[in-house]
């Protein structure tokens, strides 16, 4: 379920690379750049500087980098990895679970809609479709990954997940939760989704343009966020093949003149609906979110002259 973000930030200035420290813009504002899960990433940090804002930036940087380690797809070593070269994982990371848990518990919100456990079908999509599709999709059915104890494993041979729809806005959430620690009572995280920390200034919340039709499409909407978490869909991106790179479980693939964004209290929340959405008609969805605390959806379709309205 592997997405690209469509979300515009015009506030983040002067950066660091991934390993880097941040740099300081304006007195008492510190940003830093770099790239998780191959996908930019940054922060935003009002009131604190020097000493302190580099010490907190290297602690997040440190805890990206383990989260990292455990979630990824790219990564052989990795827990998700191992969990899906040897079908089984023992003495399973608490993190690791947590998420695992999270994933499958948005699925059975969904009926199944959002499902991790599409990755053999992801994979055979994306290395050209050669083969039977039907027997691949037989491998596809979250209820079919068991949780017992420290220990998760798959019912089939074969089996395999991808915690792509929700891990960003996990580790969003976790530096989110590092930052409000070190007493940074106003930022704006973005580690694939973003969560804003109070407010940019006195003047106004955290601002987000929402972008349609890709990372380089222009923007439908601006939204305002403070204190909540913001994570956005559409099939306009990452293209692969006849389709994109939101699939359904069922083989259908997310609209493309279609873009979802859901607000929620916390950033994995935001991101499972999101992806989720994505993949399911407005009324399903608004339906969906609408029993969410604290989340809420919009959606945007464009139109045959190519414009772009709010539905």
């Amino acid at each position: 379920m592997k997405r690209r973000q469509f979300v515009s930030l015009g506030v983040v200035a002067g950066a660091g690379m991934f390993s880097g420290c941040g740099k300081k813009v304006v007195a008492a504002e510190w940003s830093w750049k770099g790239v998780v899960f191959q996908s930019p990433a940054s922060f935003t940090l009002l009131g604190m500087e020097g000493e302190a804002a580099e010490r907190l930036t290297m602690e997040c940087v440190a805890e990206m980098k383990r989260l990292e380690a455990l979630f990824s797809l790219q990564n052989p070593e990795s827990a998700l990895s191992r969990l899906n070269r040897d079908g089984t994982l023992r003495e399973v990371p608490e993190d690791f679970q947590m998420l695992v848990e999270l994933a499958l518990a948005m699925a059975e919100r969904s009926d199944g809609v959002f499902d991790p456990t599409i990755q053999p079908y992801w994979k055979f999509l994306h290395e050209g479709g050669a083969g039977e599709a039907e027997e691949v999709m037989k491998l596809v059915d979250y209820r079919n990954v068991m949780v017992s104890g420290t220990r998760i494993a798959f019912a089939k041979d074969g089996m395999a997940m991808t915690l792509n729809g929700m891990a960003q806005g996990f580790v969003t959430d976790r530096i989110a939760a590092m930052v409000k620690g070190a007493g940074v009572a106003n930022a704006l995280i973005n580690i694939g989704e973003y969560v804003a920390i109070g407010r940019h200034s006195a003047e106004r919340p955290w601002m987000l343009g929402i972008r349609g039709g890709g990372a380089e499409g222009e923007v439908v909407e601006e939204m305002a966020l403070e204190d909540e978490a913001l994570a956005v869909s559409s099939g306009g991106g990452y293209r692969f093949g006849a389709g994109n790179h939101l699939v359904h479980p069922e083989g259908a693939y997310a609209p493309e003149g279609r873009v979802v964004a859901v607000v929620a209290p916390l950033a994995v929340i935001a991101d499972g609906l999101s992806t989720t959405c994505g993949l399911m008609r407005t009324e399903t969805a608004r339906e969906l979110v609408e029993g969410v605390e604290g989340a809420r959806l919009r959606v945007w379709e464009r139109d045959g002259a190519g414009e772009w309205w709010e539905v």
